[in-house]
């Protein structure tokens, strides 16, 4: 049974104030009997509360001994109005008391308020309470976390995070390479050089076609083309026809103008007999994939020479600028894809540049880490594990693979598998 209650927008608040403070955040508080329980909530967040509750206890003071503002609460027949500022209720709020148990609840309060001994006593158990510490709870099931799985290793973690973010400030320079970019991170400024220039994507494009076609009639292969898959098909040959026809405005060679035309022109004849006979040939396209092979190989030297250039022309500029101890500290961060991780080419440049046997020291591949946050984290993750490797272990690359690798593999080796 609902009784509603009529008050003025400061007792309203303090009203809500109380119970979203209390009774919302901490529902293990009871306001009936007055005591705190069980709370989950970490040392900073019952303060919070605890000065929230303050804050609404001088509300209620004023409201109930009639600080300027206010002049009473008035109780009748379960409304409740205050009435004051000009002499008369203003700003009427509406609330809801579920019971009448609670109506009494706050007249009790209200009168209780009034004495000055009980509400100092009141702030004082609640600034105490707030600055007593708190047991660690587990939030879902209110037992303790166990001190050495969860809070001892909790810290851990927090302390390793930290140790990456000092050895990423001490790292030195970084050269990133994101997209076709090297970027050069030094002294808070950032350098940035384009590695793969216009002819490199131009090559790298029509070697894409031949790979389209293969895809697009094999991925799923139909030996008589749906609706649907005849329409595709007919789309790409409209966008081949457009590109065909802007080659000799490119930045090709007369050579690789010449190899250009001749993928075109294969692809051209290998589509046109699939949209003519509406049936895609498995030995069709394997000799055209064979014909086409070399050819795509003929672009990728070419490519790879375009962006090799430009790695050279960078890394000897920054070499110039960047002081001895500089270039003995600078890391390498590459960020890419899975498939072209092992040998990448701008990987094997600075292999070769920084006499590297291999990456994973000073020269890190990124893996699909595209943002370039976790791509420096990953740098900052390798420098302390390297640290961390050759004070345990006397082998600065022991934690670059599985810590358990080895003894997984001896219990295996000492566990043989039935067949």
């Amino acid at each position: 049974m609902y009784q509603t209650a009529k008050t003025k927008s400061v007792a309203h608040n303090a009203n809500l104030a109380w119970q979203r403070g209390l009774f919302t955040y901490c529902p293990a508080i009871n306001y009936s009997s007055a005591y705190l329980t069980e709370i989950h909530l970490d040392d900073k967040q019952r303060r919070s509360v605890c000065i929230s509750a303050v804050v609404t206890c001088l509300l209620l003071l004023a409201v109930a001994t009639g600080s300027p503002g206010t002049e009473a609460i008035l109780f009748d027949n379960g409304l409740m109005d205050v009435h004051g500022l000009g002499g008369g209720p203003k700003q009427f709020s509406t609330v809801a008391f579920r019971t009448t148990g609670q109506l009494k609840f706050w007249k009790t309060l209200m009168n209780t308020l009034r004495k000055p001994g009980f509400i100092i006593a009141l702030i004082t158990a609640l600034f105490m309470l707030s600055s007593a510490p708190l047991r660690a709870q587990d939030a879902r099931t209110g037992s303790a976390k166990d001190p050495l799985l969860e809070t001892l290793n909790g810290e851990f973690r927090a302390q390793y995070r930290q140790a990456l973010a000092e050895a990423l400030a001490q790292a030195g320079p970084v050269i990133l390479e994101e997209g076709d970019n090297l970027i050069l991170l030094r002294h808070g400024t950032r350098t940035a050089v384009r590695v793969k220039p216009v002819e490199y994507h131009e090559l790298k494009a029509v070697a894409h076609i031949p790979l389209a076609l293969f895809v697009m009639l094999s991925f799923p292969y139909e030996a008589n083309l749906s609706g649907e898959h005849f329409e595709r098909l007919r789309h790409y040959r409209e966008l081949m026809e457009s590109a065909y026809e802007s080659l000799p405005g490119r930045h090709f060679t007369a050579d690789q103008l010449k190899r250009q035309q001749k993928i075109f022109r294969a692809s051209f004849e290998l589509l046109d007999g699939v949209l003519a006979k509406g049936q895609a040939s498995p030995t069709a396209l394997q000799s055209f994939t064979r014909q086409m092979g070399p050819l795509l190989l003929a672009n990728v030297s070419d490519a790879t020479a375009e962006e090799m250039r430009e790695l050279y022309a960078a890394a000897e500029a920054w070499h110039k600028e960047l002081t001895s101890a500089e270039w003995k500290a600078l890391h390498v961060v590459m960020i890419g894809p899975r498939m072209p991780r092992e040998q990448e080419c701008s990987i094997q440049f600075f292999e070769r540049l920084f006499r590297e046997p291999q990456e994973g020291k000073r020269i890190i591949y990124a893996e699909a880490l595209w943002d370039e946050k976790d791509a420096l984290n990953l740098l900052a993750t390798h420098v302390v594990d390297e640290t961390a490797g050759a004070a345990f272990f006397g082998d600065p690359m022991r934690m670059h693979r599985d810590l358990l690798a080895d003894a997984a593999k001896a219990y295996l080796d000492s566990h043989p598998l039935a067949p």
